[in-house]
């Protein structure tokens, strides 16, 4: 069996359907729970779960917009 690129394994995951995604999330956090990571490895599944949507136009990050507590 040829081994796959990382490229290739990304590719095809986001063909998959959101719930096979999911399936596909839970099976990778699942095995690596069963051993120690290397910081390559981790850096991977970090790099591969951070989403990347943009903020939203209206997004502040003053805490006066998100809290109604006088501070």
């Amino acid at each position: 069996m040829a081994q796959a690129t990382l490229d290739e394994v990304l590719r095809l995951a986001e063909q998959l359907s959101p719930q096979d995604q999911q399936a596909l999330i839970a099976h990778l956090q699942a095995t690596s729970r069963q051993r120690e990571l290397s910081f390559a490895e981790w850096k991977t599944l970090y790099d591969a779960l951070k989403m990347n949507t943009p903020i939203l136009k209206d997004f502040s990050n003053r805490r006066e917009d998100w809290y109604d507590d006088g501070r």
